[in-house]
């Protein structure tokens, strides 16, 4: 985590136990997903197999479901839109894969800005992130819509916000609130 460049290393997939991914902006129950999450769960979905299910949030369960493919979806209110913090995400993520009791290689799916962090956040939660090279290509979504995240619509928003994320990441470690 305090690797200040949080680093990703794309890489044609290896056998993972789980697909993983999070969420990169919002949609609230009722609206279409945006082309952001859409792009995230069809890569995903490449990859999941009956022993190797997809672990993530909403955005991208609901559409993973709607095609009968298995997944293991975040606890929150079910159409809520509710905003997770990508950290604690990331180590429910990690405690599903570790029930799994197969290993800890995963294949990672995620827009190509939020993952570094992703990476980062997996190896402290003690996954072995596989960045499939499809991820390179997720697009940013800037149409306005109900509950979006505005810091997810463009790369100007994005990557002043992620930098404060990561500023308060490696804080949270220091002082082992992580």
């Amino acid at each position: 985590m305090l690797d200040p460049t949080f680093r990703v290393r794309y890489e044609e997939a290896r056998d993972g136990v789980a697909v993983i991914a999070a969420p990169f902006n919002r949609y609230l129950s009722g609206n279409p997903p945006d082309k952001t999450n859409a792009a995230i769960a069809h890569v995903a979905e490449k990859y999941v197999r009956p022993d190797r299910p997809f672990i993530g949030q909403w955005e991208q369960t609901s559409i993973i479901r709607e095609k009968g493919i298995p997944s293991i979806e975040f606890g929150s209110a079910s159409g809520s839109g509710e905003w997770v913090r990508t950290d604690r995400l990331v180590a429910w993520i990690a405690s599903q894969v570790h029930a799994l009791e197969k290993g800890s290689t995963v294949l990672l799916v995620g827009h190509p800005h939020h993952l570094p962090r992703m990476v980062a956040l997996a190896h402290f939660y003690g996954l072995d992130p596989c960045v499939v090279p499809e991820s390179r290509m997720i697009p940013y979504d800037p149409s306005v819509r109900p509950g979006f995240q505005g810091w997810c619509t463009s790369s100007l928003r994005y990557v002043p916000f992620d930098l404060a994320s990561r500023g308060i990441l490696i804080l949270l470690t220091f002082l082992g609130k992580l």
